[in-house]
């Protein structure tokens, strides 16, 4: 799992997942059902955004990073 491309893939992953689950709340704020479980899915993504950082953290600490990623949007 320490592959940098591969955690640099799950980190692009994350970010669309999440960009995905805003868009979902805005396309029918007035489907509570909709809203609540997109508000799920993001919450979900922040824990595997915070954990795939903490691994890239732990990676990094080992070697120095090539390139580094750029900051998540919320």
């Amino acid at each position: 799992m320490q592959d940098w491309k591969q955690l640099e893939q799950i980190d692009r992953d994350i970010r669309q997942l999440r960009e995905i689950a805003a868009r979902l709340k805005t396309v029918q704020p007035d489907f509570p059902a909709l809203v609540r479980n997109a508000d799920r899915i993001l919450a979900s993504a922040k824990m595997l955004e915070l954990n795939v950082n903490d691994l890239i953290d732990l990676t990094t600490a080992a070697q120095p990073r090539k390139k580094s990623l750029p900051p998540a949007k919320v």
